[in-house]
């Protein structure tokens, strides 16, 4: 009954002064819109305006149909914030565009190949693993551009990184082309402290020190100080190096990845000469963001759809060779950042 108005006989015996049930001389002394009714309606019979129970229920629906009315626009208020607040947490998705959707599935997609050590097993993907610290950061680069992602996952892929920083600051086993994993590494770490992850300060001063007894001469690094400087290689570096010169006019971040590899480059230098995540990336460096409406488009319709896959994208260009699946999906995530 708690839940329940008072029905019209009720109404009508409780104005002409008949006693009530307990149960609903209860309800009535906790209910205040069947109490307001009732003295409604009482005032109405003492006028003479109301001479019945055809009437009272004439004026008791007429009050109750104001009452709902204004009860529903009470819930439409409280809904519609309610509403607001679950498309916020939800991140809008079905409000997103075709690249933020896109975006969000590869996140997913690279949360669910995590090891359980941290890393990324690349092999399982098409890459080499003498490039799994790199390929394993450039995944956690792009999961940390995602609002809302799994910061268990995060943490997991942080401690494997932290845990491959040797003696000298270099993170990753030395090779030819170890820098790649270094800059990454360096670069993801930098990142994730920037958005409120615990990493050691001694851990990136030791991994910029690092880079900087790599750099050559000119600003720019090769595969050792001694070989001709790598464009690509400069880009990852200097952007790992970001705001840790202590002299701005040595930083040549900007001015670096900028001269980087651009799209045509890539195109002419891979097998596969089509757009691909790291020359859709390279390029859009070097445009404004309305030229790259276009180009994040054809990017997108690379994207697997069905099974596995779905939000990866193919391993077929250059470096697809290299980093595999993984690096090519997170290489996308940031191309359409």
């Amino acid at each position: 009954m708690a839940d329940e108005h008072l029905n019209l006989d009720q109404l009508e015996l409780s104005i002409q002064g008949e006693k009530l049930s307990p149960t609903e001389e209860g309800h009535l002394n906790s209910c205040d819109a069947c109490r307001k009714e009732i003295e409604c309606l009482t005032s109405l019979a003492a006028s003479g305006g109301v001479t019945g129970v055809a009437q009272t229920g004439e004026k008791v629906l007429a009050l109750r149909r104001v009452r709902r009315s204004r009860s529903i626009q009470r819930l439409g208020a409280v809904a519609s914030v309610v509403f607001a607040f679950l498309l916020l947490t939800m991140g809008l998705p079905f409000l997103k565009s075709p690249s933020h959707q896109a975006r969000s599935l590869s996140v997913a997609w690279l949360e669910d190949q995590q090891s359980t050590d941290g890393s990324w097993s690349v092999e399982d993907w098409g890459g080499k693993s003498k490039f799994k610290v790199g390929i394993s950061s450039m995944a956690l680069l792009a999961i940390l551009k995602e609002p809302g992602h799994n910061r268990l996952v995060i943490s997991r892929g942080l401690s494997y990184l932290l845990e491959e920083q040797h003696d000298n600051g270099a993170i990753g086993g030395s090779f030819l082309g170890d820098l790649y994993n270094h800059s990454l590494a360096t670069l993801v770490l930098r990142e994730a402290g920037r958005r409120g992850y615990s990493i050691p300060a001694e851990v990136l001063d030791s991994a910029t020190a690092f880079l900087v007894t790599q750099r050559q001469k000119d600003g720019r690094w090769g595969y050792t100080p001694h070989l001709n400087p790598e464009k690509n290689l400069s880009a990852w570096a200097s952007r790992a190096m970001d705001e840790a010169l202590k002299n701005p006019t040595e930083s040549l971040g900007a001015a670096v990845v900028s001269s980087s590899e651009t799209f045509e480059e890539v195109r002419v230098a891979s097998a596969v000469k089509k757009l691909d995540p790291m020359s859709a990336y390279l390029e859009g460096l070097n445009l404004p963001k309305a030229g790259k409406k276009q180009w994040q488009k054809n990017l997108v319709a690379l994207q697997e759809r069905d099974g596995n896959l779905a939000g990866s994208w193919p391993a077929d260009d250059r470096w697809g060779r290299v980093g595999g699946r993984v690096f090519c999906t997170g290489m996308a995530v940031l191309a359409l950042d």
